[in-house]
């Protein structure tokens, strides 16, 4: 079963033996995310959360192929993928993904000007992430285990991460206007804006990083407005969430192997790479 907006609200969240989910850092932070709080309500379901910082519509693509054949899913099985922006490059290189996010926001650190320049072009990569998305999704859409949509940032909101008008990625738009993806996307949820939840200080210049992406209580209070049925589990665990970042000044402490959320994989190194 592929759940979307017509039937979100029918499913049962506690027939699965396992959750498996995708994405960027909106999956997998330094907090509990949409993710984290979905499993709070599936206490029974062994969570396996396969999203990774910066990723992109490719890594995840690749996921969730590895997932189909490591974890051999059944219908006992949900997957979740929360859909990534677009403008990202998703590289597996000596042994290790690497994410780096938006390519707009890391500058010429990580990609040369020469790259910007010949490789480098927003209807190509939308055009590219828009086929990912709708491939996978028709693909889900025949497989026996059940599984579900979302989308951080909507099609109209993707030029924004580029610093470019809508306009240049107008045609895309139109042509993929229908991909099957629970609405609204978290970007529309949040009135096109990321309010500043917690602030803590940066480990890497010392100054004060005001954190734009959403508290624990605004990713469950997401899934019960698109349809999904919340219980107090999911409540009382975001609010656990969101009482320890309101606590939180230093950035450091996200490496304390005590602290309860983790932006890689632990124990394990990166997510699968065969």
């Amino acid at each position: 079963m592929y759940y979307n907006n017509l039937n979100i609200s029918e499913i049962s969240l506690n027939k699965y033996e396992r959750l498996i989910t995708i994405g960027c850092s909106f999956t997998r932070y330094r907090w509990a995310t949409w993710a984290d709080v979905l499993a709070q309500d599936m206490s029974d379901a062994e969570f396996i959360n396969l999203g990774k910082c910066g990723a992109g519509n490719s890594y995840i693509q690749t996921m969730l192929s590895q997932a189909k054949r490591k974890l051999s899913l059944t219908d006992k099985d949900l997957v979740g993928i929360c859909w990534s922006t677009f403008y990202r490059e998703d590289k597996f290189i000596k042994g290790e993904w690497r994410t780096p996010g938006n390519i707009f926001n890391i500058g010429y650190d990580t990609f040369s000007e020469e790259y910007y320049e010949n490789h480098v072009d927003i209807e190509g990569m939308t055009m590219r992430d828009c086929a990912i998305i709708d491939t996978v999704t028709q693909s889900l859409k025949q497989e026996e285990f059940d599984s579900f949509g979302l989308m951080g940032v909507g099609l109209n909101g993707q030029s924004y991460y580029a610093g470019r008008p809508p306009e240049e990625t107008f045609a895309l738009q139109t042509l993929y206007n229908d991909l099957d993806t629970i609405q609204p996307c978290l970007w529309t949820y949040n009135e096109c804006q990321w309010p500043i939840h917690y602030t803590y200080k940066s480990t890497h210049d010392g100054n004060m990083f005001q954190d734009y992406h959403p508290s624990s209580p605004v990713y469950r209070n997401w899934l019960k407005h698109i349809g999904f049925p919340m219980g107090e589990d999911s409540k009382n665990y975001a609010e656990f969430s969101d009482d320890i970042m309101k606590q939180t000044t230093l950035q450091e402490v996200f490496e304390d192997p005590q602290w309860p959320w983790h932006e890689n994989v632990q124990g394990e190194g990166e997510p699968w790479k065969t």
